[in-house]
């Protein structure tokens, strides 16, 4: 069955549909905000997923800057 009809024929409540799609969402996002600003991404996909959490979790990676690695001399 598709999702939509699902949702609107009762079998699945719209919320629950809503938080799952948001958490895969802002994991996503979450994933490439590390990966371009060269952080830990398994960390990054772990706490995207979690409600609530992940939307604080995708501001804190949108306003941090990118790690630098200097070079040894």
């Amino acid at each position: 069955m598709n999702l939509f009809e699902m949702i609107r024929q009762g079998e699945i409540s719209f919320f629950s549909a809503f938080i799952v799609i948001e958490m895969v969402v802002v994991s996503i996002i979450c994933f490439m905000l590390a990966k371009d600003k060269q952080r830990n991404l398994v960390v990054a996909s772990v706490l995207g997923i979690i409600p609530i959490v992940n939307v604080l979790i995708c501001f804190y990676y949108i306003g941090v800057s990118k790690k630098i690695m200097l070079a040894n001399k």
